[in-house]
């Protein structure tokens, strides 16, 4: 039996449960900012995903709740990303990955 063709996304719809996976590259450039693999995999959604929420992103990527929180928490440590309250939720939008390895080369 065929499927439904699915209908187009649209802005603000949730993203497709997982995400792919990292090149080896990307994650191995991250690791040496100092991200862990849970922080490279959640910036990089971050990245792709705009004003996404903690709960939005472990859904996607697919890891419980806590953990998101804590490495959202780390992420906003290091200065990947910044977080706002709007309306009641926090919403979390990257740094440009170019700004941000600037900000850290310069850091060192």
């Amino acid at each position: 039996m065929a499927r439904p063709p699915s209908s187009p996304k649209k802005k603000g719809d949730p993203p497709e449960k997982g995400v792919p996976p990292m090149p080896v590259a990307t994650a191995n450039a991250l690791a040496a900012l100092g991200l862990t693999p849970l922080e490279a995999e959640a910036y990089r959604f971050i990245l792709a995903v705009p004003q996404a929420t903690g709960y939005r992103i472990a859904q996607a990527l697919g890891k419980p709740v806590g953990n998101v929180y804590k490495t959202i928490e780390a992420l906003e440590a290091k200065g990947a990303i910044m977080t706002s309250d709007d309306d009641g939720t926090r919403v979390i939008a990257a740094i440009p990955a170019e700004e941000w390895i600037r900000s850290r080369r310069v850091a060192f």
